[in-house]
C-alpha cells in the first residue's frame, strides 16, 4: 500500500530533522499534526550566539507561493528565527533555501 500524502509529508519532515541534527542543530522539534506554516523549529548554539530556524518542509510538488512566504517570514520574525524552505531536488536530496520577500536563496544550514 502506498503511503498517504500525510505519511509521505511526515516522513520528509523526519528526514529534514535528521538532516538538521547532522549539521549541529541540537534543538529540533516538529509540529506534529500542525496545519501551521512552521513544520520544524531548530536551533544550535555558537560560541557567543545561536542560530534559530523556522522551517517549512515541502515534499514533492506541494506549492509554496508568495502568501506562504509572507506568512513564514512573519512567524519566523516572531521567533527571531531564519525562515527556511526545505524541499527535495530531482534526486531526492534535501535542499534548503532562505525565504525572503524577493524570493528564495540557497543557504547551507
Amino acid at each position: 500500500m502506498s503511503p498517504t500524502f500525510y505519511e509521505s509529508g511526515r516522513d520528509f519532515e523526519y528526514r529534514v530533522m535528521a538532516y538538521l541534527r547532522k549539521r549541529g542543530y541540537l534543538y529540533v522539534t516538529r509540529s506534529a499534526g500542525s496545519h501551521g506554516i512552521i513544520d520544524i523549529h531548530a536551533a544550535k548554539r555558537l560560541e557567543s550566539s545561536s542560530i534559530k530556524l523556522a522551517v517549512q518542509a515541502k515534499h514533492g510538488k506541494s506549492p509554496f507561493g508568495p502568501e506562504d512566504a509572507d506568512l513564514l517570514i512573519e512567524w519566523a520574525r516572531a521567533f527571531e528565527a531564519i525562515p527556511i524552505l526545505a524541499s527535495n531536488d530531482k534526486d531526492g536530496h534535501i535542499v534548503t533555501s532562505r525565504v525572503t520577500k524577493t524570493g528564495l536563496s540557497a543557504i547551507a544550514v
